[in-house]
Order: structure tokens, then C-alpha cells, then sequence
């Protein structure tokens, strides 16, 4: 692995480790995603502290770095890292990250702007009783949808979502960004890096991208001469 990448990814790999603490401190009766985008707070969670948003934009540069350096040749690198598979996927989506923004007006829900025209909204809030204390704990309740829509959300859509999932060890935003990964690396022509990196999404299902509706044809008539 090159000096610059193996720099990069530790730093990465502190940050990271830094900021589950900082998450896991928080008591607030929900089961909360070990790894996620770091350009979202999840909403049940409140606002970031200072430290936490700074860790947070410390990890959004390095997502940035590592798409300077080239999205395959820093999928390689982690690829090839004696990593656990979580840890190599919250590192992989890294290079895929994004800020997420609140829709006014809606609470729990939260968007984020993509290549090709794609928007991403995302609805979480606290579910039913987690698996392992329903008792004691409750668990997390996530939902995304991908659209093709310039125009800001007034709500969650009335389709029902592109994926769902509750009481999961993490995020769905980890999955989009991972997919964003994917994206770049086939766009790339780099197919086999792809497929390895969609295979450490969550079990959620797979993420079909939906294709912008085709425009319309000019169907007016041509200006008299």
C-alpha cells in the first residue's frame, strides 16, 4: 500500500474509533448504528457536539482525499487491508460520503445530493423493542428512497421506500455511500472492484439505482415561415 493511503486510512481508522465513542456515550434509549455516512447525524441522536462535528468533518475530508487519490486505487488499498469486513466498509464508504441536510419541516427526515441528478431521503426514528432488550432498548427504524427530483421534498414520498430496516447494527447511509463507491469504480470500468465493494453492503437488499424518467419529445409545431 502506497505511504500516502496507509497515512490516510489510519487516520481515517482513529477518527472513526473516536467517534463511535462519542456516539456510544449518548443515552437515549435508542439502539444506535455502529457506522454511518459522517455527513449525517442520525435525528434521534440530537445535534453534534463540537467534537463530534469536527471528527465528523475530519472524516468527510479524508472521504474527499481519498477521491483525489483515485476511488480504485483507495478501494485496493482497503480491499487488501487485513481489516474486519465492518471496519473495511465504514472505511470504503468513506470515499463515498456526503452531507446530509434536514428537510424543513419534517422531522427525521433527511437528504443528500448524488451524481447523475439522483436526490436521497432518508426517514429514521425510533422502532419497536431492539431484538436483544425489547424491555430496556428500542431499536432503530431507517428507511431510504432514491429519487430523480430537482425539487425539495415536502415529505416523505408515498412510495413505498427503496429499502427499509430495523435493529441493524448500521446505517442504511453507510450502504448508499458504499453504493456511490460501486458507482464511481464502474464508471471507472474497475467491475470487479465494484461487485467486491457491494458485497460488504448490509443485508438490507440490494440498492437498484431507479433510471431518470426519458424526457418527453417537442411535439410543437414548427413556427410558420
Amino acid at each position: 500500500m502506497p505511504l500516502g493511503l496507509n497515512l490516510l486510512l489510519n487516520a481515517a481508522n482513529s477518527a472513526l474509533d473516536q467517534l463511535w465513542m462519542l456516539r456510544l456515550g449518548r443515552d437515549i434509549g435508542v439502539l444506535l448504528p455502529d457506522y454511518l455516512d459522517p455527513g449525517r447525524v442520525c435525528p434521534v441522536e440530537g445535534p453534534a457536539s463540537a467534537e463530534e462535528a469536527a471528527l465528523r468533518d475530519t472524516l468527510l475530508q479524508i472521504g474527499r482525499q481519498m477521491r483525489a487519490v483515485g476511488v480504485a486505487a483507495a478501494a485496493r488499498a482497503v480491499l487488501q487491508a487485513p481489516l474486519a469486513e465492518r471496519r473495511r466498509a465504514a472505511l470504503l464508504a468513506l470515499a463515498g460520503s456526503a452531507a446530509w441536510q434536514e428537510v424543513e419541516g419534517q422531522p427525521g427526515l433527511q437528504q443528500r445530493h448524488a451524481a447523475g441528478g439522483r436526490r436521497y431521503l432518508m426517514s429514521s426514528r425510533a422502532g419497536g423493542g431492539a431484538a436483544h432488550a425489547p424491555h430496556a432498548i428500542r431499536a432503530y427504524r431507517q428507511e431510504l428512497w432514491v429519487l430523480h427530483d430537482a425539487a425539495a421534498p415536502a415529505g416523505p414520498p408515498r412510495s413505498a421506500p427503496c429499502l427499509s430496516r430495523e435493529d441493524a447494527p448500521d446505517c442504511l447511509s453507510l450502504d448508499l455511500a458504499l453504493q456511490e463507491v460501486a458507482l464511481a469504480l464502474r464508471e471507472a470500468g474497475e467491475d470487479g472492484l465494484a461487485l467486491q465493494v457491494t458485497a460488504l453492503c448490509g443485508r438490507a437488499g440490494t440498492l437498484a439505482l431507479p433510471a431518470p424518467a426519458p424526457s418527453l419529445p417537442d411535439r410543437r409545431e414548427p413556427a410558420a415561415a
